[in-house]
C-alpha cells in the first residue's frame, strides 16, 4: 500500500520506527508522557474503527474541539482514515461561532477535549445534526445521562472490539482512500466576520 494519504504515511512510520522512536510527548502533571509510532498508530486504528461502529462513514463531517494534544490527532486521523472529513474549532469559540460552523460543515460527530466544551455542545445541539459527542477527558461528566455523549476511551474499546471480530477491515478502509479526497476542513477565526471554510 502506498504513502498517499495522512493514515497511511502513518501506517508506514509506524512500520519503520515501531517501539524504537517516540512520535508523541504531552506533559501531565508536570511529567513527559511519551507515545511511540507504534502506539500512535495503534490509537488511531481503534478510534477509527471505534467511529465506524458508531456510524460514521466515508463523507461525513466530525468536529474537534480540543487543545494541541494526542487525542486531537488520534481523532482527525482516525476520521480520515475511514475517508471522513475532520475540521478543528478553536476552544475558545463562543456557542454562536460553534453553532455556525457546526451548521456549515453539517457535523454528525464531535470530539471534545472536556466538560466545558461539552456544555458549549449540549446548549446549542438543538440546531445542529450531531449524533454524537466523543469525551476525551471525562472528569464533571459523572452525573451527565445523555445518550449522545462517549467517552474517547469507550470508542476505543469499541474499536478493538470491532477490529477482533473483523481484522482486515481497517487496511480496507485505508485503500479506499485516494491522495485527492479532502484531508480536512479549516475554518477560519471569524475576527472580520462568519468564520469560513478551506480544503
Amino acid at each position: 500500500m502506498d504513502e498517499g494519504t495522512f493514515p497511511r504515511l502513518l501506517i508506514a512510520r509506524a512500520r519503520r520506527y515501531g517501539r524504537r522512536a517516540i512520535a508523541l510527548r504531552e506533559k501531565e502533571y508536570g511529567i513527559w508522557q511519551e507515545v511511540t509510532w507504534e502506539e500512535y498508530a495503534a490509537h488511531v486504528r481503534t478510534v477509527s474503527l471505534g467511529l465506524v461502529q458508531l456510524g460514521l462513514q466515508r463523507g461525513d463531517r466530525m468536529a474537534v474541539i480540543s487543545g494541541n494534544r494526542p487525542q486531537w490527532l488520534y481523532t482527525e486521523l482516525a476520521a480520515q482514515s475511514i475517508g471522513a472529513i475532520p475540521l478543528g474549532i478553536f476552544v475558545d469559540a463562543l456557542p454562536g461561532q460553534l453553532r455556525s460552523i457546526l451548521q456549515h460543515s453539517q457535523a454528525r460527530f464531535v470530539m471534545v477535549e472536556d466538560q466545558e466544551q461539552v456544555d458549549k455542545v449540549l446548549g446549542i445541539r438543538a440546531d445542529l445534526q450531531l449524533e454524537r459527542v466523543v469525551v476525551d477527558d471525562t472528569r464533571g461528566l459523572e452525573t451527565y445521562c445523555d445518550p449522545m455523549i462517549i467517552p474517547l476511551e469507550e470508542v476505543e474499546r469499541l474499536g478493538r472490539d470491532l477490529d477482533a471480530r473483523q481484522p482486515g477491515l481497517y487496511d480496507e478502509l485505508l485503500g479506499e482512500g485516494k491522495p485527492g479526497d479532502v484531508a480536512l476542513l479549516a475554518y477560519t477565526s471569524g475576527t472580520t466576520g462568519a468564520p469560513k471554510a478551506a480544503r
